[in-house]
């Protein structure tokens, strides 16, 4: 494909796959259910499957803020990621606890994503009262990670979509040279129906004259024999 054909489709997918992912991936703040109990908490709706945004959130998290999370490893794939009293000095100087529910939502084609902040037993972050800041923290780490790993994430379906585009290309090229390539041997086809009819209509031709020949010899013949009979 033409490189500036392939920057151009790029360009244009990468445009529409951003503007889907900033109507799909709006950050709410809200109050939702956890462990029966309705919990002040983040959430967002994205399109990656729940395991892949599952394992994305638990690297961003120990490689930017050494905040280890737990549920998600080697056979083992929990709804819901933890890091229990640990340090997340991003969100607060104080020892915090921070869970990720992360599933499929209504719509399976979507991933639902809700993050809650907690100081201590009961105690968690809230964007009203005592602890709105560190809420608020909490919620630039989700904007962060959301910016870090769908950007990552559509820039590789724009990836694939361009190469999807190429081969595309490349298969309908392939398949109209074989239709040329099949007229080219029809046309061939029809010149030597052609020349084969034409000979056949030459030999036709020459079996009538032989025909009409072999009766006339077959007369002078006959004409012959009865001239001789006469004279004996």
């Amino acid at each position: 494909m033409n490189t500036l054909i392939k920057i151009t489709i790029t360009a244009f997918l990468s445009g529409y796959l951003f503007l889907s992912y900033g109507q799909e991936a709006k950050i709410n703040e809200g109050t939702y259910m956890r462990n029966e109990v309705n919990r002040p908490g983040i959430r967002v709706t994205l399109k990656p499957q729940p395991k892949a945004v599952k394992k994305a959130f638990k690297d961003y998290l120990k490689k930017n803020y050494d905040v280890k999370l737990d549920g998600i490893g080697f056979l083992t794939n929990k709804d819901e990621l933890y890091a229990e009293n640990v340090a997340f000095e991003e969100v607060s100087p104080k020892s915090m606890s921070i869970y990720a529910e992360i599933v499929s939502a209504e719509n399976d084609d979507y991933t639902q994503m809700t993050v809650y902040g907690a100081l201590g037993y009961d105690i968690y972050l809230a964007p009203n009262g005592r602890y709105e800041v560190e809420f608020d923290r909490m919620k630039t780490v989700v904007e962060k990670f959301l910016n870090h790993y769908l950007v990552d994430y559509y820039e590789a379906q724009v990836e694939k979509a361009a190469e999807r585009l190429e081969d595309v290309k490349d298969e309908t090229t392939d398949i109209s040279s074989n239709i040329d390539d099949n007229k080219e041997e029809i046309e061939d086809l029809r010149k030597a129906i052609e020349d084969l009819r034409k000979d056949l209509e030459q030999k036709e031709k020459q079996l009538k004259d032989a025909e009409a020949t072999y009766e006339k010899r077959m007369k002078a013949l006959k004409s012959v024999k009865v001239e001789l009979k006469d004279m004996r």
